[in-house]
């Protein structure tokens, strides 16, 4: 088959963290013996729309110009709504534009589509009346902008009619967006009942990095200039990611058994959290962007993973990649308990794994008195250094 995959985000050079998790979907897709054509928004580094073939079986279009890669940019689209909504919406026309034009053009050639995010990409698809396979993955950021949006519920009911398979991250993005039609549509709400719900797949889920012994880990601590426990963070340098938290937490551990703090990802936040760290006398290693595989290699350096995540406008996280990654490479996780976070603490492979704090004012303090109990924890080489 000949499929169309339809994303705002994807990988931007090979191994490139953003987009991972719609660039394995791609994979997948090809090793089922699938051609795959990727439209995806111009990156920052793309200024006019551009073509490359990566392989036979898949081609990547990037669309839009200076404005769609200003908007889906390393913050964010929602974040560069908050912050500039003019530019954003400025962007977010020229992308609409640009990929209405290369729809109209491939839909008709093409045996199905999948779309990534259901503002825009899903509901380019269902307003140009499209009704062959069309699986429609639903994230996080974009149930919020539907719930946010003073149309958003007849935007959900145009792409509910469009008869899609409906895809969700978590079931709690699937219970907001049955929320959001159910009052309408109540017939065709209740065809949710068996829609999906897949939190999405990245290579380093699919292939996690093996743990390192104690000793080793140690070793490799030291090369690398850090000061051991090290905890790591993995995600967009906004306000979302809650990193200011996991900075505050560390700080008020003791001075002298004070852990190195590496936080991997780039975004607007990076100066901010550096000063943070600064005044605070925390040791915090800013990596800014990098590949998948040194993704990996943050993982196996590490000795807990933390994802502080916060509500933002009404708007939390699916079941963010980066913890099911730090799960599946063996590091126990502390995370806020929100979103399909809370749903993972309650699968029995994950239990005592992952320890969840609360979000809002008692974050940071929780979240430092769960740092200190992991922390002790690893201090020592033991088989049965898992959070309790």
């Amino acid at each position: 088959m000949k499929i169309l995959v339809v994303t705002t985000s994807y990988p931007r050079w090979p191994g490139d963290a953003a987009g991972n998790f719609v660039a394995a979907r791609v994979e997948r897709l090809r090793q089922e013996g699938h051609e795959v054509i990727v439209l995806a928004a111009a990156p920052a580094q793309v200024s006019e729309s551009t073509v490359s073939e990566i392989a036979v079986s898949e081609i990547v279009v990037r669309l839009g110009g200076p404005a769609t890669a200003a908007l889906f940019g390393a913050e964010g689209a929602p974040e560069r709504f908050e912050a500039a909504a003019g530019a954003a919406w400025l962007g977010a026309i020229d992308f609409w534009g640009a990929l209405v034009r290369e729809l109209r053009d491939r839909l008709p050639r093409v045996d199905a589509v999948e779309s990534h995010w259901l503002v825009p990409a899903s509901l380019a698809i269902a307003a140009l009346g499209y009704r062959g396979p069309h699986r429609a993955h639903a994230h996080s950021g974009d149930v919020a902008l539907l719930e946010r949006l003073a149309g958003g519920r007849s935007l959900a009911r145009a792409l509910l009619a469009a008869r899609a398979e409906m895809v969700f991250a978590s079931h709690d993005l699937k219970a907001r967006f049955t929320a959001l039609v159910s009052g309408h549509e109540p017939r065709r709400a209740s065809l949710l009942a068996t829609a999906r719900v897949e939190p999405a797949q990245s290579e380093l889920v699919a292939r996690p990095p093996a743990r390192l012994p104690f000793a080793e880990r140690r070793r490799r601590q030291s090369v690398a200039g850090l000061a051991a426990p090290v905890i790591l963070a993995v995600g967009r340098l906004v306000a979302i990611k809650g990193h200011d938290r996991l900075v505050r937490a560390v700080a008020r551990l003791p001075r002298q058994t004070r852990p190195s703090l590496v936080i991997v990802g780039e975004g607007p936040a990076c100066a901010r959290l550096r000063q943070m760290a600064l005044d605070r006398e925390v040791d915090l290693r800013l990596t800014g962007a990098v590949s998948v595989e040194e993704v990996g290699r943050w993982l196996t350096l590490a000795d807990c993973f933390v994802h502080p995540s916060r509500q933002v406008a009404g708007r939390s996280e699916g079941t963010p990649v980066a913890v099911r990654e730090a799960l599946a490479a063996g590091l126990d996780v502390i995370a806020t308990g929100h979103g399909g976070v809370a749903a993972l603490a309650t699968e029995p492979a994950i239990a005592g794994r992952l320890r969840l704090v609360p979000d809002g004012d008692a974050c940071v303090t929780e979240l430092a008195r769960a740092l200190s109990e992991t922390l002790a924890a690893v201090a020592e080489p033991s088989p049965s250094s898992t959070i309790r």
